[in-house]
């Protein structure tokens, strides 16, 4: 299944706007344009639990309430912002009765959590931690077939740009031209690092064999020839030294419905 987050976006606006807002920034929390996007990829996928690891001023957590009606999950060990701030927006969020504020380490109780719920389609929304224990975190809870997606926040900052294009399922980040051309005006607050906010990037739970060639090959696309070799070895399981051909020519060393190689390159 494809997924076009700024179609999907489109079809949820109306009735999220309506649900949603009016909705105040709270400093550390996302913008309003990258919930709606995480909105509208769980409406696609039709999830029916959300969790949510890294909680500070719980913006995320209120958005998602509004909008849904089913449990969403926030896990936060309150070290970064202390625990006051936590049980501040713990109180603060227990209007919400879909919402449970959990103190603890989200390395340990978001796959509990996810273990608990099989009978859910689970989407991850990962805001701490960041950059590489984020990605390890989504990886492990991927490991789950419950888990339908994961987005993890701050993948547009300059320390961890689009970080996640090394990961097959990656699909989406706000900081799209075009998404945030759209979007971008329904939120009035500043980030305190950037404008166009810490950016989403959205990874699908999917595997190599799940996708077809064209995706492969923009997946290698996406990762830049510097990672070619090791592609290809991916792609064919065939060991070159070296390989020189462009990256739309690997498309003819496979064979599509086996995955194997079919000839050797020149």
């Amino acid at each position: 299944m494809t997924i076009n987050v700024i179609e999907e976006a489109d079809r949820i606006f109306k009735t999220w706007k309506e649900k949603v807002l009016p909705c105040d920034y709270i400093e550390n929390g996302i913008m309003l344009w990258e919930g709606l996007a995480f909105c509208a990829v769980c409406d696609k996928l039709g999830i029916t639990l959300v969790l949510e690891s890294g909680v500070a001023g719980g913006r995320s957590t209120e958005i998602l309430a509004r909008y849904f009606d089913f449990d969403i999950k926030a896990v936060d060990d309150g070290k970064l912002y202390g625990m006051d701030r936590f049980n501040n927006t713990k109180k603060r969020l227990s209007k919400y009765p879909n919402v449970e504020m959990i103190n603890g380490d989200s390395d340990i109780l978001v796959p509990d959590l996810i273990h608990a719920n099989k009978d859910k389609k689970i989407a991850v929304l990962i805001d701490g931690p960041k950059g590489n224990r984020a990605k390890h975190l989504a990886k492990i809870c991927m490991r789950d077939k419950t888990v339908k997606f994961v987005a993890i926040h701050d993948t547009c900052r300059d320390y961890s740009y689009h970080n996640l294009d090394d990961m097959i399922g990656t699909f989406f980040y706000t900081d799209d031209p075009k998404f945030l051309k759209k979007y971008k005006f329904i939120d009035s607050g500043k980030d305190i690092y950037s404008e166009d906010g810490g950016g989403l990037g959205f990874v699908r739970n999917i595997k190599w064999n799940d996708i077809n060639m064209s995706q492969k090959i923009r997946f290698i696309s996406r990762r830049g020839i510097k990672k070619l070799k090791q592609d290809i070895i991916l792609i064919t399981g065939y060991p070159h030294n070296s390989f020189s051909k462009p990256l739309v020519q690997i498309k003819r060393f496979i064979d599509i419905s086996r995955g194997k190689v079919i000839r050797k390159p020149k």
